[in-house]
């Protein structure tokens, strides 16, 4: 099972322009439920984008919950993952997976490998890209049953564009960016999730002062 998190503005966007500073969108209510979640899954997966843009650390964090340490995978086709990172950074201490496209630098994951990051292969798709059902397919193998995904944005239109998003849950903040940000779904993904054949909205709530939109595949 596959469930998608996304953290948007008012005006729908998951961060401002590239030169912007990382963007804090929700409150703290809507953070410390996304740790709840984290806790509730076997692992918790994003793109490598998201790891350049906002270099999260991907753990539990709540009073009670610290000996939770779901596996932390990044969807990374050519491991430019850096060493830098807070994801390798705490791979001795945090299990961590890195999951290449086939072809990928061997010398790049002998870096990883070297930082205790997990580094597996799967085949790329048309784009280059590692290809989606592939990577879910080996977790899957591996036991690992839920996946709580953190996007970024190519990640989440992926997973609603090729159905593999059993759930897809949307924290909406009270205020807007204001100015030409990075889009949290793009208008292929947005259109599926209000098809509903595809998706149903199942629960609406307030969070805070975020409003949680819970959306399950119709299918």
């Amino acid at each position: 099972m596959v469930t998608l998190k996304l953290a948007l503005t008012a005006d729908l966007y998951a961060a401002g322009p590239a030169e912007d500073p990382r963007l804090m969108v929700t409150g703290r209510p809507a953070n410390g439920l996304v740790h709840v979640m984290r806790a509730m899954h076997d692992a918790v997966m994003v793109g490598i984008g998201t790891i350049l843009a906002d270099n999260p650390l991907l753990s539990v964090r709540l009073a009670g919950l610290e000996d939770r340490k779901p596996l932390r995978i990044v969807l990374d086709s050519d491991l430019r993952l850096p060493l830098s990172a807070q994801l390798a950074a705490t791979a001795a201490r945090i299990p961590t997976l890195a999951i290449a496209g086939e072809g990928a630098a061997e010398e790049r994951a002998a870096r990883l490998r070297e930082a205790q990051v997990e580094v597996v292969h799967v085949p790329r798709n048309k784009m280059g890209r590692v290809d989606l059902t592939e990577a879910l397919r080996l977790l899957g193998k591996r036991g690992l049953t839920r996946i709580f995904c953190e996007g970024g944005p190519g990640v989440a239109a992926a997973l609603i564009g090729q159905g593999l998003a059993d759930e897809v849950l949307i924290f909406t903040a009270p205020e807007r960016l204001g100015r030409p940000g990075v889009p949290g779904l793009d208008s292929p993904a947005t259109k599926l999730l209000d098809d509903p054949e595809r998706y149903r909205i199942v629960e609406t709530r307030m969070v805070g002062a975020d409003r949680l939109t819970r959306h399950e595949g119709a299918v």
